[in-house]
């Protein structure tokens, strides 16, 4: 989910802040525990997310959502939502609930089950920048690893132009694609082999993601405000996202100027610290504090913009692709050697009409984390 994504976005930077030129294993057990926010509301239809979560080990990242706290989100105008909780740390508006309004401004406040208030300050809602196009390129990219180049399809965004001069803008990308397994289940061995009687059931899947990248932009230096062929992400041949077809989803937010400022710290932090033994970045904090004890840090961002949105899909192009597949075993002498508790093994016929097995994830693809059926959006037109 995409609040978990960013959550861990920046926990990453957490490694960042505590370095200096000579190496050295700096104490951070002192910074961990600390609140991490990150939620939203925009003109975008709800409802909205707000994740909770306390900051984890460096060494061992996790989600540790901080449970039955009571979250509300405010707006001037006096409307207020209480958000309900619907898993540990992820709390949410109802569908029909508070809705963004550009001009508009907007707060989030929390408390802990301990007593312990936070909240940010009012926001303004920017008048949200329509999108103009996004689309697809093929690029080619040279890689010393590899005895060829790199190839795949750069995304790109234009917006329409703005009325105000200056905005600043924030993208989150979510991918969708459609892939399917190495290998089709002919047969299952439980003992002995077996036909299997739905060989394709767990071939063909679609899966869904947030793309793990800051894109973030300013027109403050544009003598016109507007977005122009900006490079979004890079997909390319060696995964199977282009497989059989890619949707991306590309959200785009107009933000203030505080918020533009935290992602870009924060990218910056990631493209040019270069690790815990770089010197010593600036640490970025965000704009939810402590009613009681401001010098508290708190990470994250509350974020309130004007939303707008498109879709792509692509097609999978006609180049050579260079993703790993599996390789069967054909020699099923093994199988007797197996445990019980392994069964079922999975087997295919082979172009050469003998059989093989391998890791159930060369077979059912659920196991790569996908679903099996499409999602509404996707369809052939």
């Amino acid at each position: 989910m995409k609040t978990k994504t960013l959550f861990f976005i920046v926990l990453l930077i957490m490694a960042l802040f505590y370095s200096c030129e000579e190496e050295y294993w700096p104490e951070v057990n002192k910074y961990e525990n600390l609140l991490v926010v990150n939620g939203s509301i925009h003109t975008g239809p709800g409802p909205y997310k707000v994740s909770l979560s306390l900051s984890s080990p460096v060494q061992e990242p996790a989600f540790i959502p901080l449970e039955g706290c009571t979250v509300s989100i405010q707006e001037n105008t006096g409307n207020t939502e209480v958000l309900e909780e619907v898993e540990p740390g992820i709390y949410q508006t109802s569908p029909d609930g508070i809705q963004g309004q550009a001009g508009h401004r907007y707060k989030v406040k929390i408390q802990t089950k301990e007593g312990k208030e936070y909240e940010s300050e009012y926001q303004e809602i920017p008048e949200p920048v329509g999108i103009d196009t996004v689309y697809a390129e093929l690029e080619y990219q040279e890689d010393i690893n590899l005895n060829h180049d790199l190839a795949g399809y750069r995304f790109y965004i234009s917006s329409k132009e703005a009325t105000k001069d200056t905005n600043y803008f924030f993208w989150n990308l979510t991918e969708t694609y459609e892939f399917t397994s190495d290998f089709y289940i002919d047969y299952i061995y439980e003992g002995q082999i077996k036909k299997f009687p739905k060989f394709d059931s767990v071939y063909r899947c679609w899966k869904t993601e947030v793309v793990p990248e800051i894109f973030i932009f300013s027109t403050a230096d544009l003598s016109v405000s507007q977005v122009n062929s900006f490079p979004l992400n890079y997909v390319t041949t060696q995964t199977k996202q282009l497989m059989i077809r890619y949707s991306l989803l590309v959200e785009q937010y107009t933000v203030s100027y505080e918020n533009y400022e935290f992602w870009n710290n924060i990218k910056k932090q990631i493209t040019e610290g270069g690790g815990l033994f770089t010197s010593q970045p600036f640490q970025v904090r965000g704009n939810v504090k402590n009613v009681n004890d401001p010098k508290e840090a708190v990470m994250g961002f509350f974020m309130v913009a004007g939303r707008s949105s498109k879709r792509i899909f692509v097609n999978r192009p006609s180049i050579e692709f260079y993703y790993s597949t599996c390789r069967p075993i054909t020699d099923l002498r093994g199988l007797g050697f197996s445990n019980p508790s392994q069964w079922p093994i999975y087997l295919t016929v082979l172009a050469a009409g003998n059989m093989g097995y391998a890791s159930d994830q060369c077979f059912d693809c659920t196991l790569k984390g996908g679903k099996l059926n499409p999602p509404e959006f996707w369809n052939y037109q």
